[in-house]
């Protein structure tokens, strides 16, 4: 499913695939919402789009770059867990199947998150 194509739209789209252009991007946006691309596909021409861009529009688009401690993977669990964020998960794979996981995203089209799950072994 496209999300920048109709349905809702949204006051923050945190990007971690980058396969969207940034005006894709904006149609899904409520008119003061920001973008913030995570995928690290935004160079330098990405930049400078979004600058002129928020020139003219009050949404807003920066990249993220991420230092990330304890203390914000704890809030970010707890946002998960209140409902309040929803991460989208387009595939998950066994570790056995990690090689099959890291083909299907050099092609490209994943459309969420690639997941790796690890079974834990209690004896």
């Amino acid at each position: 499913e496209n999300f920048t194509r109709g349905g809702p739209r949204y006051d923050l789209i945190m990007d971690n695939v980058g396969s969207h252009s940034l005006s894709d991007t904006r149609r899904a946006l409520e008119p003061q919402g920001v973008h913030i691309p995570i995928s690290g596909h935004a160079g330098m021409g990405w930049i400078i789009a979004a600058a002129l861009t928020a020139v003219f529009v009050r949404q807003q688009s920066s990249p993220f770059v991420a230092s990330t401690t304890g203390k914000d993977l704890i809030a970010l669990n707890e946002f998960i867990e209140a409902g309040t964020i929803t991460p989208i998960i387009d595939r998950t794979y066994p570790l056995g199947d990690a090689a099959a996981a890291f083909r299907y995203l050099d092609e490209g089209h994943a459309r969420g998150k690639v997941v790796i799950t690890v079974e834990h072994a209690y004896a």
